[in-house]
């Protein structure tokens, strides 16, 4: 029959260890991610409402020239809003975007979305150095087509590699504690010493009278004695003096 192995201390600690790492990667990981959505999402804010202004006051008959103004926005230099307005065919009324003097558009695939009537949020890189945020919206009227509004995402690109060099270093830290808990944790308990064990058992003086329970010991038998025998009485019959007994003849 084999007998069981107890499992070494080493083994004991790497797996207390290595439970704690993954934990530690899993909490840091999804809250960065978390963050990392929140920055992004915000990064659309002024988008929408400035996007919903223009749609409707571009189905109410006003003119793409009219909402462009004159100055134009290079995303490589600037946070500021940019504006494109296309036609149905894709092709660009207006824009207030500049790169190298050209106004790009994005993919066909985001015009076909908006058409279907949803409002698009994506990012778009139109140079290998850029990213923007853009809110695209498809509007009616006389002149229906398409507009977008976005703004560079340097600044959010800015706070998602901090939150990266955050997320790290609260990685490492939550290691270092784990491994330090697994090496407390796990310790050995000390032998106890001769001085230790003369003392006795130890006792607990909080101990809660009400929970436990004196076990009385049982009567045991007393031993019978051996009582010993009486012992025989002596006789008290005494025999009667003779009161005929004459005293001797001198």
């Amino acid at each position: 029959m084999k007998k069981l192995r107890t499992p070494s201390l080493s083994s004991i600690r790497f797996k207390y260890w290595l439970l704690a790492v993954v934990a530690s990667a899993i909490v840091v990981g999804f809250g960065s991610v978390a963050i990392q959505q929140n920055y992004r999402q915000n990064a659309n804010d002024p988008q929408v409402q400035y996007a919903e202004d223009i749609s409707n006051a571009l189905e109410q008959g006003a003119s793409p020239d009219q909402l462009g103004g004159g100055s134009t926005v290079d995303p490589r230099k600037s946070l500021g809003l940019f504006l494109i307005v296309t036609d149905e065919n894709k092709k660009v009324q207006t824009s207030t975007m500049s790169l190298d003097n050209n106004s790009p558009v994005p993919p066909d695939g985001t015009f076909t979305a908006a058409k279907k009537g949803k409002e698009q949020r994506f990012t778009w890189q139109p140079q290998k150095d850029v990213r923007v945020a853009v809110v695209m919206k498809h509007f009616g009227g006389k002149q229906s087509g398409f507009i977008m509004v976005a703004r560079s995402l340097t600044e959010i690109e800015k706070r998602e590699t901090q939150l990266m060099g955050m997320s790290f270093a609260a990685f490492v830290a939550l290691v270092v504690v784990a491994t330090i808990g697994a090496m407390i944790g796990t310790r050995p308990l000390k032998k106890t010493t001769k001085a230790s064990a003369a003392q006795g058992p130890l006792e607990f003086e909080d101990q809660d009278e009400s929970s436990t329970e004196e076990l009385e010991p049982e009567d045991e038998p007393v031993p019978e004695e051996d009582t010993p025998a009486p012992a025989a009485k002596k006789s008290t019959h005494r025999k009667p003096k003779s009161r005929n007994k004459k005293a001797p003849r001198s």
